[in-house]
């Protein structure tokens, strides 16, 4: 998977939660542009 910012990302497995971080990570590692706002609201939809 290669998420972008505003898709919405699933984790079928509905364990801890790791696949979720690991997209986020991946977002925010991968998008060095994006506004901190954006970061924010990132980070506050995913957690």
């Amino acid at each position: 998977m290669a998420p972008k910012p505003g898709e919405t990302v699933s984790d079928p497995v509905c364990g801890a939660g790791g696949f979720l971080v690991a997209a986020h990570d991946y977002v925010v590692r991968h998008n060095p542009n994006l506004s901190r706002d954006l970061r924010k609201q990132l980070k506050e939809e995913t957690f």
